[in-house]
């Protein structure tokens, strides 16, 4: 992975922020080239090319064991492209490094029709300001309930083989 190619992976991201109703940039350039100087040899970039061109792509985070999908960019929408780059794609790689598992990334309840059941997920908040932290505490309390409660319904419904039968 190269500078170039996380620039490359920037410009996908943006791309598709900028296309979507709801985006918002949470990512900076900055960002991406701090990564690329301080965390290589822990990013996988996958593209998908047309012509020669790329055209979408993925950015990944990988340890020793497993492989962490988190952003998309595309600058050409094409069917099923998504889930051919940042699903399969990701399996493929995860197989050919020996890695034990692949984490999706967090939401879209899709991803379960492709064989991709809901895992539980981390994150972090710093709140200064102590009664909103408090209101975010307790929204936070209430939103883990449901979706537990969420993820136990899915679950129910996994397509894939139980290991007892």
């Amino acid at each position: 992975m190269t500078q170039a190619d996380m620039r490359l992976m920037f410009q996908l991201y943006k791309t598709h922020i900028d296309r979507l109703y709801y985006g918002h940039q949470y990512l900076t350039r900055a960002f991406f080239d701090e990564l690329s100087r301080r965390f290589a040899a822990h990013i996988c970039l996958i593209f998908a090319e047309r012509n020669s061109r790329v055209i979408a792509g993925t950015f990944n985070v990988q340890d020793q064991t497993a492989l962490y999908g988190r952003y998309w960019g595309v600058f050409e929408e094409e069917r099923y492209l998504h889930f051919n780059v940042c699903y399969y794609s990701a399996i493929e790689h995860c197989i050919r490094k020996g890695l034990e598992r692949f984490e999706a990334g967090a939401g879209g309840s899709f991803k379960q029709l492709r064989g991709l059941d809901p895992q539980p997920t981390t994150s972090m908040h710093y709140v200064v300001e102590e009664r909103f932290r408090r209101a975010v505490e307790q929204h936070l309390r209430q939103e883990r309930d449901a979706v537990n409660q969420k993820r136990a319904v899915l679950l129910e419904r996994s397509q894939l083989k139980k290991e007892n039968g």
